[in-house]
């Protein structure tokens, strides 16, 4: 957007430029000459000074819009980064809390097994280790640790946590 503000000047000051000149010339051109040739060409110079005028009044209005612009994207780009962020945020959690949620259902379904007396297919230490092998995160996998004395080969997978 600085490159619009910078043109926008550019614009005015070339204007501003040529008038100056063509008011140079015009004086040059007649120089004490009086009547009606004269007279429109003093009327030729003072529209050329009102039009220069208005030019870089109206390239100091554009400027103005286009700072005001600038710091409206810049509000926008921010805005939308913190939105972003917070998204992020919730996906993490919303897929961590999936996992416990998981976990859970997991536990429940063997509790349920064990109590209707049918054979299970799996053990506490299976699911322990279904559990352990699904973690995405290191900070997962440390805690899972800190509490599990069993041997385990390092395993680390690939993220499966999605970001944006």
């Amino acid at each position: 957007m600085l490159g619009a503000a910078g043109g926008a000047r550019t614009v005015g000051a070339s204007i501003n430029s040529f008038a100056d000149r063509m008011q140079a010339q015009l004086a040059a051109a007649m120089p004490n000459h009086s009547g009606n040739g004269a007279d429109e060409v003093n009327t030729l110079i003072k529209e050329l000074e009102a039009a220069q005028h208005e030019a870089d009044r109206a390239g100091q209005h554009l400027d103005g819009m286009v700072q005001t612009l600038e710091a409206g994207h810049s509000e926008i780009v921010l805005s939308l980064s913190d939105i972003l962020g917070h998204l992020q945020f919730q996906d993490v959690m919303k897929q961590r809390l999936g996992q416990v949620f998981d976990a859970l259902r997991d536990l429940s379904d063997l509790l349920s097994l064990s109590s209707s007396g049918a054979p299970r297919t799996k053990s506490l230490i299976d699911l322990l280790e279904d559990q352990r092998t699904s973690y995405v995160m290191e900070s997962q996998r440390l805690v899972h640790a800190s509490v599990d004395t069993t041997e385990h080969p390092a395993h680390h997978e690939a993220v499966r946590i999605e970001l944006f």
